[in-house]
C-alpha cells in the first residue's frame, strides 16, 4: 500500500442574533456577526455524523471559551427548529465554503439577557460544535436582550478555508519516487466546498472517490485533464480525537491502465450532491505512475482540518 496526505482545509464559525417582532417578523435589532471557537469535540465529529449541529442553546455564562467546553456555562433554553440552511462558496479570494443555519427561538422561547451561545448534536448532552460569548463591535461580551413578545433567531455560518498554495510531496511507487504536488479543486464550487462541513449528505462517507488521470494538473478552480480512471473507497478509517480520515483505494488489474500512465489525481465526494470529504483536492505525479493490467495499486488517502 503506498500513502500520501491530502492538504486539508481550515475551519471557522460565526454568529449573528437577530431580534423579530413577534408580528411583522421584521428584524427588530441585530449583533452583527461575531467569531466563534470550535471545540475539540466538534473537531473529532466532522465527517463522522450526518448532523453536526442541529441544535442551538442559549446561556447566561461568561466564561472564556475553551476548546474542552461540551456545555455551556449556564444553558437556559435550546431549539432544534432550523428555519433556513444554505451553503456556497466565494467566488475570489479569500476563497472558503460555507454552510450558515438560521435557528429560531419563538416568542417565549427565550427571555432574558443572552450572553453565551453554541450549537450541537442534541439540547443537553456534552457534545458542543463551537461555543461563544456574544461580544459588541469592539470584541467586549456584552448581552443581548429578548423580551416575551419577540422572537430570536440565530444565524451560525461555518467555513471551510482551502489551502491554496502547492504543496509539494514525495510517494514512492515500487521501487519509483514520484514527486507532485497538492493542490484544491473546484475552489468555487459550494457543493463541494460548502455542502459537506456541517455533516455529510446522501450517501455520506462511503462516497469518496479517488480518480486517477493522465492528463496535467488543472487550475484551482478546476481539476485535471485527461481520461478518469475512479474507483470508490470503502469506508474511511478514524481514530478517536484524531482530526483526519485515510480512505483507501483499489485500483484492480483491469483499472486505471492509461495511455502514458497516470500523471494527475482526483480527490472528492461521489458527486456534488454528496458528502464525504470538504471540498475537492488534485495532485500531480512526476515521473508518470505507470501501471497494466499486470499490477494492481492501491493508495491511501488522508484528508484533515483544524481550527482557522
Amino acid at each position: 500500500m503506498n500513502d500520501f496526505a491530502c492538504v486539508g482545509g481550515k475551519l471557522s464559525g460565526f454568529y449573528n442574533f437577530q431580534i423579530l417582532d413577534a408580528e411583522s417578523k421584521r428584524i427588530k435589532r441585530e449583533t452583527g456577526w461575531f467569531s466563534n471557537l470550535i471545540t475539540n469535540h466538534g473537531l473529532d465529529r466532522i465527517l463522522r455524523a450526518s448532523l453536526i449541529a442541529p441544535y442551538c442553546r442559549v446561556g447566561v455564562g461568561s466564561s472564556a471559551p475553551n476548546v474542552n467546553n461540551l456545555q455551556l456555562d449556564q444553558q437556559i433554553a435550546s431549539t432544534s427548529s432550523r428555519v433556513s440552511e444554505v451553503y456556497g462558496a466565494t467566488s475570489e479570494p479569500p476563497y472558503y465554503g460555507w454552510y450558515r443555519i438560521t435557528y429560531e427561538f419563538g416568542v417565549g422561547g427565550v427571555v432574558g439577557n443572552i450572553t453565551e451561545v453554541g450549537v450541537s448534536e442534541s439540547a443537553t448532552k456534552s457534545d458542543l460544535f463551537s461555543r461563544a460569548l456574544i461580544v459588541d463591535s469592539a470584541g467586549n461580551p456584552t448581552a443581548v436582550a429578548v423580551q416575551a413578545d419577540e422572537i430570536l433567531q440565530v444565524v451560525y455560518e461555518c467555513r471551510a478555508y482551502p489551502n491554496t498554495d502547492d504543496v509539494p510531496f514525495d510517494l514512492q511507487v515500487g521501487n519509483t519516487i514520484h514527486s507532485g504536488v497538492w493542490r484544491p479543486a473546484y475552489i468555487t464550487n459550494g457543493n463541494y466546498w460548502g455542502g459537506n462541513i456541517l455533516g455529510y449528505r446522501g450517501s455520506g462517507r462511503n462516497s469518496i472517490y479517488l480518480g486517477l488521470h493522465n492528463g496535467a494538473i488543472g487550475p484551482i478552480t478546476g481539476y485535471p485533464s485527461g481520461t478518469r480512471a475512479m474507483e470508490s473507497s470503502g469506508e474511511p478509517l478514524r481514530f478517536d480525537g484524531a482530526p483526519y480520515l485515510r480512505t483507501n483505494h483499489k485500483f484492480g488489474l483491469n483499472v486505471a491502465n492509461l495511455s502514458g500512465g497516470i500523471t494527475s489525481a482526483l480527490y472528492y465526494p461521489f458527486n456534488s450532491s454528496y458528502g464525504g470529504i470538504i471540498g475537492a483536492y488534485q495532485c500531480s505525479f512526476d515521473p508518470p505512475i505507470s501501471k497494466d493490467n499486470t499490477r494492481i495499486l492501491t493508495l491511501q488517502m488522508q484528508h484533515s482540518w483544524d481550527r482557522r
